[in-house]
């Protein structure tokens, strides 16, 4: 485990210097724990790359693969490929799976290609924050409000919270729109994999606060959802209850039998609706940050 900070500005037109301090970021937030960045002809080059001056454009990718033990007979590849979104104030990232790559920046045997979504919206001094293991990478795409978001992925994890060959689960929020999180489990065992949408963070219906009577908080894990079962959550994110806890502190927590360091992120101030069973000023999102 391992994190990668930075402290970025995002103008309202964004430079070529910004852009590549940001790219700059995302390759050590995705390797600072272990996942390794192949070697791809027509690959980013962050000291020369140039941010585009045309809307919906890209201009560099970078593929990384994981580094645990499953890797060898279970190969995840993810591509990331970085341009300009629709403005000048946007980078728009879009996220691809497979079980390899070519060398020359194709992946091949793609399981799933993310929708692009947009980071940035004239940040100044923007806090990004990254984490990363050699099966999971969770990115703060960052605390302040006008880019708040995060992405996050991980190997599907078994009953015992040991990672399997099933797939990837990942989950992230889009940039300042509205809306509950983004959750899918991406199935590699099938030859035609089906992307299951939803998850679910299941606090208490009528109550404001975890704190039991022993003075510890629940937290409450989000479980994605595969073909008529549920997996057993992930440990990137968790819900907790604004009353217990203060938003942008580092938080120590137990989520799926892993104990470490949680960002706790302002959902009210990003419009986020972590759960239906309760609004963004009452329930927000922890993100892994160790």
């Amino acid at each position: 485990m391992a994190t990668a900070d930075a402290t970025l500005t995002l103008t309202a037109t964004i430079t070529n210097a910004e852009y590549r301090l940001f790219w700059i970021w995302l390759i050590a937030a995705f390797t600072a724990g272990g996942m390794v960045k192949t070697t791809e002809t027509g690959e980013v080059d962050t000291t020369t790359v140039t941010f585009p001056v045309v809307n919906s454009t890209d201009a560099g990718f970078a593929i990384f693969r994981m580094a645990d033990a499953l890797q060898g007979t279970a190969p995840v590849f993810c591509k990331v490929t970085l341009g300009r979104g629709t403005g000048a104030s946007l980078i728009r990232m879009t996220i691809e799976f497979g079980t390899g790559s070519n060398g020359t920046g194709t992946i091949t045997g793609s399981k799933a290609v993310l929708p692009a979504f947009h980071v940035g919206q004239a940040a100044t001094n923007a806090i990004f924050e990254g984490s990363s293991e050699t099966h999971r990478v969770a990115l703060i795409l960052s605390r302040t409000v006008g880019a708040g978001g995060f992405f996050c992925f991980s190997r599907t994890l078994d009953g015992s919270n040991v990672p399997t060959n099933r797939g990837v689960v990942y989950e992230y929020k889009i940039m300042a729109s509205s809306g509950t999180i983004i959750n899918r489990f991406v199935n590699f065992l099938s030859s035609s994999p089906a992307e299951e949408l939803g998850s679910s963070m299941m606090p208490p219906a009528n109550q404001l606060t975890g704190v039991n009577s022993n003075g510890n908080v629940a937290v409450y894990p989000n479980y994605p959802m595969g073909i008529g079962e549920v997996l057993a959550p992930c440990a990137n994110i968790a819900g907790v209850f604004v009353n217990d806890i203060t938003v942008n502190n580092h938080q120590t927590a137990t989520v799926a039998g892993h104990t470490g360091t949680f960002r706790i992120l302002d959902a009210s101030a990003m419009s986020l609706t972590v759960s239906n069973r309760r609004t963004s000023t009452q329930l927000t999102v922890m993100v892994r940050h160790d």
